[in-house]
């Protein structure tokens, strides 16, 4: 009984996860040639190899990319000066990739599909497509989701590349994906991890230039151009890359402290290195919940991560359960294991009170 409960329940994901991808596609086929679109996309690694891979399909299949925009440091994919910059290049539809998912629309009377494999609301995502990748199991990045989305659309053959830079800056180099191990073998995972690092320091740096990085995807030939330093954004990648260096290791130096299974570290710097932070100390502190708290990310506010290697531990539950309190619904977003978020000062000391620090 249990057995047949199992496969059930795995034809029932087999079965929405295509219905999902069949419904992006029909989205994407829907724009006529010509067609404007806004592409916004979260500026990590993943992030960026999903909307490189976008914009080159746009562009082979005769759309035409408006604009591709991550949001700038400090701002928000629904702050108001966001949403004005991607108004601005007049598009006929947008494409959210890899920002999480929310109950709330970026662009009002804009044509608008999401691509995201982060928690889902139970509110739903106000979107006229949607493809979540929590139906797959393991659950993909958003790049191979946008991979496994457009190959089939166009010949993208060439840049399957950028699929394992999200892959790789999302999961690491042993992602249990075919894709990864095909890409691995066909582009090196030496120039890929390189790729990734590069990347990724573009927006960990205090100028959050992701513009650049993304740049650099799009200009590559193949990851080894970006490793090695054959494209012009090269030397400007690699300054980013030593100044977030320096920061992670003069800020590792902080000692934690602990309220019962908490342990926070505090820190002040101007590149956005509390992921990575939290993300190496839950190595030591295996029995905790890592929190690190930046002060110096932007003025007036607290941006923090926090991570887990607890099993059965579920860190959106947790910090959730302080949205009443604090007045904030929109804490506790992204994975059960790796979460995080921005909040004014008082706020997050209130927060910081009611973990029992």
């Amino acid at each position: 009984m249990n057995q047949d409960k199992a496969q059930n329940e795995t034809q029932d994901r087999t079965q929405d996860r295509t219905q999902g991808y069949d419904e992006a596609r029909r989205f994407l086929t829907g724009l006529p040639p010509g067609a404007r679109l806004a592409i916004s996309y979260h500026g990590d690694a993943d992030g960026s190899g999903s909307a490189a891979l976008a914009a080159a399909f746009l562009e082979r299949t005769g759309r035409i990319v408006a604009v591709a925009t991550a949001p700038r440091k400090g701002e928000d994919l629904f702050g108001e000066a966001y949403r004005e910059r991607l108004l601005a290049a007049r598009p006929d539809a947008l494409l959210v990739l890899d920002h999480g998912s929310r109950p709330e629309r970026v662009l009002e009377g804009v044509p608008t599909l999401v691509v995201d494999h982060h928690d889902v609301p139970p509110e739903g995502v106000p979107a006229e497509g949607y493809l979540s990748g929590l139906n797959e199991s393991p659950t993909p990045t958003a790049a191979l989701m946008t991979w496994r989305l457009l190959s089939p659309l166009a010949d993208l053959s060439d840049i399957g590349w950028l699929g394992a830079v999200g892959m790789i800056g999302d999961l690491g180099s042993d992602a249990p994906f075919p894709e990864l191990v095909s890409a691995k073998k066909q582009w090196g995972q030496k120039h890929l991890t390189e790729t990734v690092a590069l990347v990724n320091a573009a927006k960990r740096s205090g100028a959050h230039d992701t513009d650049t990085s993304l740049r650099a995807l799009r200009t590559a030939v193949a990851p080894r151009e970006i490793a090695t330093g054959m494209v012009p954004e090269y030397d400007l990648l690699t300054e980013y890359r030593a100044e977030v260096q320096a920061e992670r290791m003069r800020c590792a130096k902080t000692a934690p402290r602990f309220a019962g299974d908490w342990a926070l570290l505090r820190f002040s710097s101007p590149c956005q290195i509390h992921g990575p932070l939290a993300s190496s100390w839950v190595g030591r502190l295996p029995r905790h919940l890592v929190l690190a708290a930046n002060d110096g990310y932007t003025p007036g506010n607290v941006h923090f991560s926090v991570r887990t290697r607890r099993p059965d531990e579920n860190l959106l539950t947790r910090l959730r359960a302080f949205r009443a309190d604090l007045g904030v619904p929109e804490l506790g977003q992204g994975h059960a294991e790796a979460t995080g978020g921005v909040l004014p000062v008082a706020t997050f000391e209130k927060l910081l009170g009611l973990l029992g620090f």
